[in-house]
C-alpha cells in the first residue's frame, strides 16, 4: 500500500462536519470518523500555508476527541522537519470512536513522509471541499 492521507467529507449540520480520515505510510495504517467545527477544514489549510517555511518548521492541528475514556473519533497532525535537509514528515495519531468489535476505542500512530508541493496541493483541495458530501482532500 502506498503512502496516503485523505480527509473526506461525509456530512454535516449548522455547527459541525463530519469527517472520516483515512491514512497508512504502507506499513501501519488507521481510519477514523469524527465531528469538527464546521471551520475546521479552512484553519487547517490556513495553518499549512507556506509549510515547510524552515528546517525546524512544526505545525500542529487536531479534529475531534483523542481521550480515550470519551467514545468520539480523534486524529493529532504533526507537520514537521525532522532533518536539516527540509524533508518533511506527517506524524498522525488517530482515535476510533467506540470499537465495533468492543467498547473501547483503538488508535494508531506513525508518520508519513511528504513532499511541500503535496503540501500545496492538499491546501488546494481542502479548500475546495466546500461542504459538498463526498469531496475529499489527499497528501500523497
Amino acid at each position: 500500500m502506498a503512502p496516503i492521507f485523505e480527509i473526506t467529507l461525509i456530512g454535516y449540520d449548522i455547527d459541525v462536519i463530519e469527517l472520516l480520515i483515512v491514512a497508512s505510510n504502507g506499513y501501519f495504517s488507521g481510519k477514523t470518523e469524527l465531528c469538527a467545527g464546521r471551520n475546521d477544514l479552512q484553519k487547517l489549510s490556513d495553518q499549512l500555508k507556506g509549510f515547510p517555511s524552515a528546517p525546524e518548521d512544526c505545525r500542529n492541528f487536531e479534529f475531534g476527541d483523542l481521550d480515550p475514556k470519551n467514545r468520539q473519533g480523534g486524529i493529532r497532525m504533526s507537520f514537521f522537519c525532522p532533518h536539516p535537509t527540509g524533508q518533511a514528515v506527517l506524524n498522525l495519531k488517530l482515535k476510533s470512536a467506540e470499537g465495533e468489535y468492543h467498547k473501547d476505542p483503538e488508535s494508531s500512530e506513525f508518520c508519513i513522509p511528504i513532499e511541500a508541493a503535496g503540501v500545496d496541493n492538499f491546501i488546494n483541495q481542502l479548500n475546495r471541499i466546500n461542504f459538498i458530501i463526498g469531496n475529499k482532500a489527499k497528501l500523497i
